[in-house]
């Protein structure tokens, strides 16, 4: 699915607004962030105040369960594919889960961490 585990929207020195990607963790210090960036290849510190947005990929699968319910399943972004399924680790429920790809109603991949 994806291998950019966090979103940070930073605004730069010249005002300018950029996305910085990455897939390893992010270390927090008092004042910073420091963040592999996955575009520039490179270590980037970015000050706490310009950043706008964090955002985490942990997809949220809006399922559609053989009964006929529909459930919401949060995941820690660790998927499988498995042809016309999904293996995920369910959050809520400490389990894996099988998810038939055609009872995927909406997806939502990256959860807002922080503002």
């Amino acid at each position: 699915m994806t291998n950019i585990k966090y979103i940070i929207t930073y605004q730069k020195k010249d005002g300018s607004i950029r996305d910085v990607k990455t897939n390893q963790s992010i270390d927090y210090t008092t004042n910073h962030l420091l963040v592999w960036d996955e575009e520039k290849n490179g270590w980037r510190t970015l000050i706490k105040n310009k950043i706008l947005k964090v955002l985490e990929y942990k997809p949220v699968f809006t399922y559609q369960k053989k009964d006929g319910n529909i459930r919401d399943i949060k995941t820690d972004g660790n998927i499988t594919d498995i042809g016309d399924k999904y293996r995920v680790w369910d959050i809520q429920n400490n389990g894996w889960r099988t998810l038939i790809k055609n009872r995927i109603q909406n997806t939502m991949n990256y959860q807002l961490i922080m503002t």
